[in-house]
Order: C-alpha cells, then structure tokens, then sequence
C-alpha cells in the first residue's frame, strides 16, 4: 500500500496474488507493476507508470471470487507523468483524470489495452501543466470507451480556461479549450493583462519554451493564475 507523497521506480511483482493500492498522498510511478489489481482511492492520485491487471477470474478455487482482479479501478486522480500511463487491462474510474501536457502542444495519455469505463469522472488541471485556449489535447486512448465524463461545455477548467468540447471516436478522448476568466474581479490593469494574452499567444507561435510558459499561466489554478496576472499587469503600468 502507498499512502504518502512518494516517488517510487521499483518493478512490482505479483502477477497471480498482489493488489497495489494507493490510498493515499500521490504516488509518482516510474517503474512497471505486474498485479492482479489496482485501485487508487479517494482523495489519493497515482502519476505515471506501467501496469499489468491480471484477471484471475478462471483461477481461483472453488468457492472463492473476486470481481476486481484484471481491473485498474480509480476512485482519486490518475494521470500520465513524463511518460504515457500505460495500463493493460481495463479501466474502472469513477475519480478524476488529470490532463497532462509538458509543451502546450500535446498532451500525454492514459494508454488501455482493454475497456475504459470512465462513467462519472471528471477531466481534471494538473498543477504545471501546459495547455492553450484554441488546442485539443487527446489524453484517453483505449481498445473502447465507455461512459462519459461529468464536465461540460463551458464548465471551468482552469482559472482561464474552460472546457470547450469533449470529442470521443469510441478509442479515443479528446479535450479543447477556450479562453475565459474564471478569476472573478479583475482590476484595470489586470484586465488589460488578460486581453494581452490572445495577442502574446500569437506572437509567440514559433517559440515552443513560449508558448509551453504561456499554456501554464492559462492552466494555473484561479489563485495563481490571478497573482501571474497581477505581475504582469505591474510590467504594464506606465
């Protein structure tokens, strides 16, 4: 079990009798984990990683069951790290998923061998991501999607972005964005900052480190993204 804030790259074995549970703080995997099971439980996250889920289903003795073996369950937040999270087996998640993007440009992805049920999950901003208002991002492939996710069109995502369209191929989950304050009241000069962006966006087009800085200004929390507005909206003051 893992229940604190922790790094770990170690393989983990135990394909016909381990479950790897995270129950709490947030587990940033780097290694690869052969289990029968893993469930991320509420209010924990799991960050990157490679599994395998065995279903024992078939193996197990007369009189003994267990419907969650051959599951990667997620009641927390799940997330790519620098890599893509891998799972083979099938997804269960009723938790949040976080949307991960290092350039702006891209964004890594949560890779399902099998089914990835994600009834009542909720698309989720991950502190030092990077997106821009006018991209999408796939961030969900599996061999079938099912289910729908809790946000909607124009539903916060950021403190300046909002969520404008969830588009599903069936394997695949695609995410884009439009631009919107979600910071509440802003002063003269703060506004003045925030109707600079679309315009530094532009200018910045060619310049990846740029564009990647700019995509985490719009996906900061309302808090932070309200403090960098407010320090650039000082650069502007005459």
């Amino acid at each position: 079990n893992f229940a604190a804030d922790i790094a770990y790259s170690g393989n983990i074995t135990g394909d016909d009798n381990l479950k790897l549970n995270v129950t709490g703080g947030r587990l940033n995997y780097s290694g690869t984990a052969n289990v029968v099971n893993v469930n991320v439980a509420s209010g924990a996250a799991l960050a990157g990683g490679t599994y395998t889920v065995n279903d024992m289903t078939g193996k197990m003795a007369a009189g003994f069951s267990d419907t969650t073996t051959g599951q990667f369950i997620n009641h927390g937040t799940i997330m790519p790290g620098a890599e893509n999270m891998t799972i083979n087996g099938s997804l269960v998640s009723d938790g949040s998923i976080g949307l991960v993007s290092a350039d702006a440009q891209t964004a890594k992805q949560i890779v399902v061998s099998g089914t990835a049920d994600i009834t009542g999950s909720k698309l989720a901003a991950v502190e030092g991501s990077s997106c821009l208002p006018g991209k999408s991002y796939t961030f969900l492939r599996a061999e079938n999607i099912t289910g729908s996710l809790v946000n909607t069109a124009g539903s916060a995502f950021s403190g300046l972005l909002s969520l404008k369209n969830l588009e599903s191929s069936g394997t695949t989950l695609e995410a884009s964005f439009a631009a919107e304050n979600h910071l509440g009241t802003l002063n003269g000069s703060e506004q003045a900052a925030f109707a600079l962006l679309p315009q530094l966006a532009a200018n910045t087009a060619s310049d990846s480190a740029k564009q990647a800085q700019l995509g985490q200004l719009y996906s900061a929390p309302a808090a932070a993204a309200k403090q960098a507005l407010h320090s650039v909206a000082g650069n502007l003051a005459p």
